[in-house]
């Protein structure tokens, strides 16, 4: 599937645009545990130890939330268990990821039946298990979804008539920005909600980063909200 063509591409975008998270740190999986690090990738740190984390993602005040068997752990900046979250319907989560202020956190799951079936995004509570229905959606057919804010996710649609829609959670989706050079399949937006960075494939296949400039910040709902920039 195309959506996750770039998803090596996708993890390198918390570099590029780190989160003003507890101390400017980004976290990531590594051996099965979650790590820390400084945004340059000096100071490396573990903070899991007993092993069967990843895809963890950080909130603006340290907080962090990664898959764990079939569920979401929330953790506090220094590893610490603090609850789970989300569904364990369905397995695993194929990616996650929690708000700048860590209320919501999204994820994705694969359903094989016999209601659901596919890839499907979902949001939950960060502080509590949720149903997968219990606030909106789930949506089928959407991979690597990033919050844009508090309330609003960035979306990376399996169609290809659209690259990015934005969800407002909960509400209806919204088209957003289509680069008609790329197969954008994951990104981020910058705090300031002035920059956009999209991880994609050329025709060719060539896998690529590029920047874009929003036009109004983080809100066009134009199909070419930016100005495309190779990266």
């Amino acid at each position: 599937m195309r959506r996750y063509v770039a998803f090596a591409a996708v993890l390198a975008l918390f570099a590029v645009f780190a989160p003003s998270a507890l101390a400017d740190s980004i976290v990531y999986e590594k051996d099965g545990d979650v790590w820390v690090a400084n945004p340059d990738g000096s100071g490396q740190r573990r903070l899991t130890s007993e092993g069967g984390y990843s895809r963890p993602s950080q909130a603006d005040d340290g907080t962090i939330i990664a898959a764990k068997g079939d569920v979401l752990q929330r953790l506090d900046p220094s590893g610490n268990p603090l609850n789970t979250a989300g569904d364990n319907d369905y397995g695993g989560k194929i990616f996650t990821d929690l708000a700048p202020g860590g209320a919501h956190a999204s994820y994705g799951f694969f359903a094989n039946g016999p209601i659901l079936t596919g890839p499907y995004t979902a949001v939950t509570y960060a502080n509590r298990p949720t149903e997968k229905e219990e606030i909106d959606g789930p949506l089928k057919g959407y991979f690597n979804s990033t919050w844009l804010d508090d309330s609003r996710l960035l979306l990376f649609p399996e169609s290809l008539i659209v690259d990015v829609q934005i969800w407002p959670v909960p509400g209806d989706i919204q088209d957003w920005l289509t680069d008609p050079d790329l197969e954008l399949s994951g990104g981020e937006v910058d705090r300031s909600l002035t920059r956009f960075v999209g991880a994609g494939r050329t025709s060719s296949g060539a896998s690529i980063l590029r920047f874009y400039r929003l036009n109004a910040p983080g809100r066009s709902r134009s199909s070419r909200a930016g100005r495309g920039r190779p990266g």
